[in-house]
């Protein structure tokens, strides 16, 4: 399992991040600052760019600079590659209008940061069971 974590706090993804490794999460983690940046790695489209291997599941923000979290999302599911990638929101937003499009959009789950806590512990169980549980397409 791959984690895209698409955020561009970074204090938020020292937090993911550390959070991650103190639980001893095994999936390599990588980190875009913006959906523009997602979408590259996960097509592999910059001259100096591996594409990002599979399977991935993806954490995003939804208020980011130069692409925010619903253009990335309707970008990800017209492409018929990265169309099927399951997709948290991980966000501040509780904007009723950011929940109906990023649920309109296919994601797995909307969850807001001021709910999972500054240890990451509950989001940390969340990402680890649904990796657990769920069966993957092979890549």
């Amino acid at each position: 399992m791959h984690l895209l974590i698409v955020e561009d706090e970074e204090l938020d993804v020292i937090a993911l991040q550390r959070a991650f490794t103190k639980h001893n999460v095994p999936f390599d983690m990588t980190v875009a600052r913006n959906g523009a940046e997602a979408l590259h790695m996960l097509r592999g489209t910059e001259l100096d760019q591996q594409r990002i291997p599979g399977p991935v599941l993806i954490l995003l923000d939804v208020n980011m600079p130069r692409m925010n979290g619903i253009e990335f999302l309707k970008a990800l599911r017209a492409d018929t590659e990265l169309q099927q990638l399951p997709v948290f929101m991980l966000t501040t937003s509780d904007e009723e209008r950011d929940v109906i499009a990023a649920y309109s959009l296919g994601i797995s789950g909307y969850l807001l940061k001021q709910d999972i806590g500054e240890d990451c512990e509950k989001l940390v169980q969340l990402i680890n069971a649904y990796a657990d549980v769920v069966h993957f397409p092979e890549q």
